[in-house]
């Protein structure tokens, strides 16, 4: 049914989801999730391990940008594990470690909090969410593998990200899945990403980058001992510049990562990112980089 969840915590904390099997099929566009958490209250949520799952086969939306009269959602809005954190509040202490995430028709993992003011465009930094942790996941067949928003100083390590995209469709803005990353932060302070494996990415309208460091990026992102291959639009995508102007641009710091046979661009950067001792079999297209870099093949 439209508007479910196989497993749904609302406004809860210190609950653990462990060992579980969740999915959610249909065979139309809905607004469906497999493990939903989510907290509107205002208040401060502690405590929350989600461990050892299969989620599979939930029919969500493949749609990135849903049109305002549709009947069905962004893929953002849902997805296999999906938690969100919204207003005033925030999470202290998650953690999603070992699950298996497969053929979910929205974004297979996703943690949302703190974002911009939609009239102002400021972040509130002291609002994001410490203490999450991302880890030894499996997601396959998504549109965005992995998504972490509004955090600080996350940790995301020991995930592999395969085939993200592969259940997108085609369309313009409104009906096609267009941008997807693999495994991606936005909106965060600070955070460290390491030995992650990101391969088979699909290729929509744009993107389509194994790694991407989004806009509205507060202090240092590490990226290193990551393994990029096979990605349609290349190892790694660097937006932190398009924040409509911020002042602390931030700073994205790809380190120790390997691409092999990555498509179209090794780095393609709008921002402040520092690239050093990576390995490669592609060859760069210079002049789209605007990077302190140094590529090791």
């Amino acid at each position: 049914m439209d508007g479910t969840s196989a497993i749904k915590l609302y406004n809860q904390e210190y609950w653990t989801v462990e060992n579980m099997e969740a999915c959610n099929w249909a065979t139309n566009y809905g607004t469906r999730w497999g493990i939903h958490i989510s907290a509107d209250d205002g208040k401060i949520k502690h405590g929350f391990k989600i461990a050892g799952n299969t989620v599979r086969d939930v029919y969500a939306s493949p749609v990135r940008a849903s049109k305002k009269d549709a009947a069905f959602p962004s893929f953002y809005d849902v997805g296999g594990i999906y938690l969100k954190v919204t207003g005033a509040g925030r999470a202290d202490g998650v953690l999603i470690d070992g699950n298996q995430v497969t053929n979910i028709i929205g974004v297979g993992i996703s943690f949302w909090g703190q974002g911009e003011d939609g009239k102002t465009f400021v972040m509130n930094y002291d609002n994001c969410s410490p203490h999450v942790v991302v880890r030894n996941n499996t997601v396959r067949r998504t549109a965005d593998g992995i998504l972490i928003y509004g955090t600080d100083d996350e940790l995301v390590e020991h995930n592999l990200v395969e085939y993200a995209g592969s259940l997108g469709v085609a369309g313009n803005p409104g009906v096609g899945t267009e941008y997807i990353a693999g495994l991606w932060p936005t909106r965060h302070v600070n955070g460290l990403w390491q030995f992650n494996q990101v391969h088979h990415t699909a290729k929509w309208r744009g993107d389509n980058q194994g790694f991407d460091n989004d806009c509205y990026v507060k202090g240092a992102t590490i990226f290193q001992y990551n393994f990029s291959h096979d990605n349609a639009g290349g190892f790694f995508l660097d937006c932190i510049d398009m924040d409509h102007n911020q002042a602390d641009k931030g700073q994205t710091i790809a380190r120790y990562n390997i691409s092999m046979n990555d498509k179209m661009l090794a780095v393609f950067t709008r921002g402040n990112a520092l690239c050093y001792k990576n390995m490669g079999s592609m060859p760069l297209a210079p002049s789209l980089l605007a990077v302190t870099w140094h590529w090791q093949k």
